[in-house]
């Protein structure tokens, strides 16, 4: 997360403070367009998300996502 280009400008007031390492982010979407991100995040030690992570983390935005269609 300190490293990436999408997520390195968070450093200075989130991932350094949080000694935030890895974040794994899934967005959700509506008719409007980009309604929310899902975060999860990896203190302390840098994280590769395994497959079963990923599919986890896509599953919880797809219940956000159904959840928030329900309004």
């Amino acid at each position: 997360a300190l490293e990436h280009p999408i997520t390195r400008d968070f450093a200075p007031g989130y991932l350094v403070p949080l000694n935030i390492r890895s974040m794994l982010d899934i967005h959700y979407f509506s008719d409007k367009g980009l309604e929310g991100v899902v975060c999860f995040e990896q203190q302390n030690t840098p994280r590769t998300w395994t497959k079963e992570e990923v599919f986890f983390a896509r599953s919880v935005a797809d219940m956000v996502d159904i959840d928030h269609k329900s309004y």
